[in-house]
């Protein structure tokens, strides 16, 4: 089995569901959130600086953003660029890794977001102005809006349908001057259809210029979404777009709206993912207003005359014209319906023996740690390989875990011997798992463990062995030290 990094020592499988979308998804970025529920946060760093993200060839690392790491209330969500996720498929996955506390951060969110992103606002703050994470700065700086709600994804802005307003000064990776195509997404939950039945999700719009995305409509079944993208006229010209269908009220939607010129100058609609029928659909005519010095408003337009009623999340504005069945995917990712979690896998400590004639065994010595106070349980591991010329030949292997001083908690005593299977691994062993007897000190004692060996020739006079230790007990721990003969094996620490 091959391990990215000798000095990370736990990782998980993380396999997506893309069997719905017949795309590739390029430079994806999805979301990976975290719970007591999926992952063992005690077995991180405080603040997730020894989380990795490898992909699926267990050698390139992956570009990521935390969002937010809780480690007391466990629970955190990461944002990961994956190169891609191959269409209509189900088995595409990548690598996490983490437990290494020596391992300093290493996130990078300029470059989790690939190039078309010209603002990624995750509204995550709880006081302050709002960062943008795609690298282009384009910083909000707010006023009377609440922040720090509960979001879709983390925290959330809460605007009041009266005067809060998020302003973003002008930036060309922002305009729709000088594209022509113009994606814009995010996640809101509307109390109402807002300040003059027109509430702004996001506006960049002026006379005859720009564009923005609202809602709009209040009925009885919800609000109705809107966007519009202003031409060069004497009169109003817009390219315009209604959806037919509302979105209940207090509920989280995601929403977006894609515009692409060079088709038809019309705006494609989307809630929760699906692609909606509209019940306006204009085309824009002419040359596309300059929206150069323009601000881009989240949650109301730039006479504050248009407030947002309700809760704003995760904002996106991108030059491009994003696919049906990426927004849909984008959909699947933030609402954990994309990543199937695979167990967790202990690292195989690895090292290569240098074995070639008749060798003495090679020893690795271990002790047995509880966290009953008692420190030291007894204990020793013990390995044994010789090469007489063709392979590995013997294997071995004595553990026990003993008194404490109130009776026998956990004993396993077992010698094993394989002769060579003349392949490039001779053996896999795995013996049972320890017998226990509870002797009143609960989940403090070791009580069950996993060891497999694995030797085999890599090459003339090459052997490797492998170890790895599992526990279901949480909180000790197995100290691997190198015996007599083992100074090729690196001394290190497998928490449990």
């Amino acid at each position: 089995m091959s391990w990215w990094n000798s000095s990370w020592s736990y990782r998980k499988k993380l396999t997506f569901d893309n069997s719905g979308q017949s795309e590739n998804l390029v430079n994806f970025p999805v979301l990976v959130a975290l719970t007591d529920a999926n992952f063992n946060f005690a077995k991180a760093k405080d603040n997730g600086e020894d989380i990795r993200f490898v992909d699926g060839d267990d050698s390139t690392e992956l570009k990521y953003e935390i969002e937010k790491w809780d480690k007391t209330n466990e629970k955190a969500y990461i944002w990961v660029k994956v190169p891609q996720i191959d269409s209509e498929s189900s088995t595409d996955y990548i690598y996490m890794y983490y437990g290494n506390s020596g391992a300093s951060d290493n996130q990078d969110a300029d470059n989790t977001w690939e190039a078309h992103y010209g603002a990624v606002w995750h509204l995550k703050e709880a006081s302050g102005t709002t960062p943008d994470s795609s690298g282009n700065s384009n910083t909000g700086t707010v006023s009377g809006v609440t922040q720090g709600q509960t979001g879709q994804i983390h925290l959330a802005h809460s605007y009041d349908g009266v005067d809060d307003i998020t302003t973003v000064q002008e930036d060309p990776s922002i305009d729709i001057t000088g594209n022509t195509y113009l994606t814009g997404e995010a996640w809101i939950k509307p109390a109402s259809d807002g300040e003059g039945d027109l509430a702004r999700i996001l506006d960049k719009a002026g006379a005859y210029l720009g564009y923005f995305l609202l809602v709009r409509e209040e009925d009885v079944g919800g609000v109705k979404l809107r966007a519009q993208i202003r031409f060069i006229t004497d009169t109003a010209n817009y390219a315009s777009a209604t959806t037919s269908t509302r979105m209940t009220l207090n509920a989280w939607h995601y929403v977006a709206f894609v515009f692409n010129e060079n088709s038809d100058n019309k705006i494609q609609l989307y809630i929760d993912g699906d692609l909606q029928n509209l019940e306006i659909d204009t085309a824009g005519t002419g040359t596309l207003g300059d929206d150069s010095g323009q601000d881009l408003i989240i949650g109301n337009n730039a006479d504050q005359t248009r407030t947002f009623d309700g809760l704003i999340d995760e904002i996106r504005i991108s030059d491009n014209a994003r696919s049906n069945k990426w927004i849909k995917a984008q959909y699947l990712s933030m609402t954990g319906a994309f990543i199937t979690f695979g167990g967790e896998d202990g690292q195989f400590i690895s090292s290569d023996l240098g074995l070639g004639g008749e060798v003495a065994p090679t020893l690795l010595a271990a002790s047995l740690v509880s966290d009953t106070g008692s420190g030291l349980d007894i204990g020793g591991l013990w390995f044994g390989v010789s090469d007489l010329g063709s392979g590995l030949d013997t294997a071995g292997l004595w553990l026990e875990a003993g008194d404490l001083g109130s009776g026998v908690e956990a004993l396993i005593a077992r010698l094993l011997a394989v002769g060579d299977a003349g392949s490039a691994v001779e053996a896999s062993l795995f013996p049972e798992a320890l017998a226990t007897v509870d002797s009143g000190l609960g989940a403090d004692v070791l009580v069950s463990l996993l060891v497999a060996i694995t030797g085999g020739e890599e090459g003339s006079g090459s052997d490797r062995l492998r170890v790895k230790i599992e526990s279901a007990a949480k909180g000790g721990g197995m100290r691997l030290t190198p015996g007599t003969g083992a100074t090729s094996i690196p001394s290190r620490e497998v928490h449990l």
